[in-house]
């Protein structure tokens, strides 16, 4: 949510101070649910350390991307929800792209 309230404020033109999370449907008939009545509230403080954060995120991202850097790696390979999805792809394959076809496919973007 930070990264919403932070681009959201960013397009505004002015800070986002609080949030609350909501379900919108539209089909087949519109309604709005709140499913966390609990109003967020973002102080400048926060906001800040989060786009610290998140600047050193976009830059490791960009640097894995282009190769100058190894992708990160993570040592909790299984959550509540099973094992991470590209356990193989650090754990049997290392990486190694011409291993990973085997088990993943390899999208291209534009």
């Amino acid at each position: 949510m930070f990264h919403y309230s932070f681009f959201y404020g960013q397009d505004q033109k002015q800070a986002v101070e609080r949030y609350i999370v909501i379900l919108t449907v539209l089909e087949p008939k519109f309604e709005i649910i709140p499913l966390d009545l609990t109003t967020v509230w973002l102080t400048p403080e926060m906001m800040a350390q989060w786009h610290s954060f998140a600047t050193q995120v976009w830059s490791d991202m960009e640097a894995e991307e282009n190769g100058t850097r190894m992708v990160r790696g993570r040592t909790d390979c299984v959550n509540q929800y099973g094992p991470c999805e590209m356990l193989r792809a650090c754990w049997s394959h290392f990486y190694d792209e011409s291993l990973m076809g085997f088990d993943y496919v390899k999208v291209q973007r534009n």
